[in-house]
């Protein structure tokens, strides 16, 4: 055998990286406000925590658009003889995970909302785990989906060491009933799940422009736009819900924020901002909001809790994460055997 990790459902490591859009799902875990006595010290000691970023999105090309060497470019040159061998490295693997509420009570959309997740990660940690694609995935795609030899499935089952699951908002899924012998359209429709983030009109969580992502307002003092207690009262019920599905026996071994700095969202460009620290797009001024100072005292062990002002948005029944029951790392979860 090679010395790649071999796969083993007890101790599979998840890391996550939280996308601040629309919210997850009310809990149902807890007392009310119990979130607020979070703490660094309820969290492994070897616990990792961090603010990521996506070099896409913030860097670009070494030598050209303005950009200077990166911290990573200067390692390259000063280390080229570094590998994961030689440094006792890990390999993982990020995924881009939502979880999917079932847009009615019936065994169809249930259903449709497990083919919906089967389609967006289960494609890719189903292979990883068992060796083949969910079965879900076989059914509907039939011989357009690929067949592992077995030589395959051993060279790709268990090749990670750790897995991330990087998320934004949840959504919900509705069936859409399948067409017998009808020709395929796409693989995005494959999956016959209609998925939307509404229902009846009403949103599934907070509107994004109002909530933990802000939107982009030069009107907007800066003064005034630093201070983001939302977004405190949003991590501290993620980072709650974390060490609670800890305790439950989910392997969480990270939590990285994301994003670092306020950046470009792909299609929503510079309309939003992520960022702990917020960044003017003008002059690329960087200047930390009250979150990426929360962030750093918790870390440290010395974050005090920080409860929402009144006039601060939302109540608590709107942004409880459900990482214990609903989250997309709960469900993730189902691949550790826990």
């Amino acid at each position: 055998m090679s010395n790649r990790t071999k796969f083993n459902r007890n101790t599979l490591g998840l890391v996550i990286f939280l996308h601040l859009d629309l919210t997850m799902f009310k809990s149902t875990q807890g007392p009310l406000n119990e979130y607020l006595n979070v703490r660094r010290s309820d969290f492994p000691d070897d616990f990792l925590f961090g603010a990521s970023t996506s070099a896409a999105q913030i860097e670009g090309s070494t030598k050209s658009g303005g950009k200077g060497p990166s911290a990573w470019d200067q390692f390259i040159r000063e280390f080229p003889g570094c590998n994961m061998a030689t440094q006792g490295g890990q390999i993982g693997i990020s995924h881009v995970a939502q979880y999917f509420e079932p847009y009615s009570n019936t065994s169809l959309d249930e259903e449709a909302s497990k083919r919906a997740i089967d389609f967006e990660l289960g494609w890719f940690m189903e292979p990883l785990v068992r060796g083949d694609y969910p079965e879900s995935m076989r059914r509907l795609v039939k011989d357009r989906l690929p067949v592992f030899t077995a030589e395959e499935k051993e060279l790709v089952k268990g090749s990670f060491d750790f897995i991330a699951i990087s998320y934004y908002s949840s959504r919900y899924a509705k069936d859409i009933p399948t067409t017998p012998n009808a020709a395929p359209v796409s693989y995005m429709v494959d999956s016959n799940v209609n998925v939307t983030v509404e229902k009846d009109g009403v949103l599934i969580g907070p509107n994004a422009g109002g909530s933990y992502t802000e939107k982009s307002n030069d009107n907007i003092p800066i003064s005034q736009t630093l201070k983001d207690d939302i977004r405190i009262d949003f991590v501290q019920k993620h980072l709650y819900q974390t060490q609670t599905a800890i305790k439950n026996g989910v392997n969480v071994k990270g939590y990285f924020y994301y994003s670092l700095i306020d950046s470009f969202e792909w299609g929503e460009g510079y309309t939003v901002r992520y960022g702990l620290y917020h960044v003017d797009f003008k002059n690329l001024t960087r200047s930390p909001k009250e979150s990426a100072k929360w962030y750093h005292d918790f870390i440290k062990g010395r974050a005090v809790a920080k409860a929402m002002s009144k006039d601060g948005g939302m109540g608590d029944d709107d942004v409880e994460l459900a990482a214990e029951k609903d989250s997309a790392f709960r469900r993730a979860a189902r691949w550790c055997g826990t």
